[in-house]
């Protein structure tokens, strides 16, 4: 719900807000938006105008090492649950 209100952008580099939600789509706020994306209701790209990626910043205090795998204490590879640490820490 955070990535989409801090980094959805529409066509135009506008940002998506919820008035836009209400009038393009048929979830009025972000957060049923994003629970109708995880449940694989709505994909993101389909709402109208809207840019289908989000720009993000590198985390805040860095990687821990880019040699070595997630597994490994580093950054690389597959995160499991942990992605939501590295997606907060990049907004």
């Amino acid at each position: 719900m955070k990535l989409l209100s801090t980094r959805g952008k529409l066509i135009g580099d506008k940002p998506l807000t919820e008035e836009y939600l209400k009038k393009a789509a048929p979830y009025h706020s972000f957060e049923k938006l994003s629970e109708a994306i995880m449940e694989n209701k709505v994909k993101y790209k389909d709402i109208p105008e809207v840019k289908p990626l989000f720009r993000l910043n590198p985390p805040k205090k860095g990687h821990r090492t880019v040699k070595r795998s997630f597994v490994n204490k580093g950054s690389l590879g597959y995160r499991k649950d942990a992605i939501n640490l590295l997606i907060e820490r990049m907004l």
